[in-house]
Parts: structure tokens; C-alpha cells; sequence
């Protein structure tokens, strides 16, 4: 959520967790950096795969009472519209 780590330094997450029946391909996933991953763990930031394949990461009330979803589309990939199994 507006990170501006490299690829190369962020680990992968499931937007569905694998453990709750979500599946391991990259539609399911996004790339987080290690500090990041762990605040969305802690379940105050849900996120949420939006339908242009860009994932939708929501602060908490605290941080934006309004609670606007926010994108980084820098790194979007415009090919993952049809799910890839791995």
C-alpha cells in the first residue's frame, strides 16, 4: 500500500489464504514487502483482488475513516485476467 519496494524484495501473498481453500495461482496473489505483509496478517488491512486484477488494500478506520481502498498500479499486469495455475 503505496510501498515503493522492488519486486525483488517483497514476498508473495494470498489474498485468499491457501489454508481457507484459496488457490495458488497469480490471480490470487499480490507482492508485499515483509513489513507490509505482516500488517495485512494482522487482519486490519483486508485486500481484496479488484476486477482489473490490481489488488484493492484497505486501511483501518485509524489511518482513513473513510477507508478508501488504496492501488499500486505501477507494477499491474494487464495479462492476468485469465488465472494461471502454477
Amino acid at each position: 500500500p503505496g510501498c515503493n519496494r522492488p519486486p525483488s524484495w517483497t514476498e508473495a501473498h494470498h489474498i485468499t489464504p491457501w489454508s481457507h481453500g484459496g488457490p495458488t495461482d497469480l490471480a490470487n496473489g499480490c507482492l508485499l514487502c515483509g513489513f507490509h505483509h505482516r500488517l495485512i496478517h494482522q487482519g486490519e488491512w483486508p485486500v481484496v483482488m479488484a476486477t482489473d486484477c490490481i489488488p484493492d488494500i484497505t486501511p483501518p478506520p485509524r489511518i482513513d475513516p473513510v477507508q478508501r481502498p488504496l492501488r499500486r498500479s505501477r507494477f499491474a499486469a494487464p495479462l492476468l485476467h485469465t488465472p494461471l495455475r502454477i
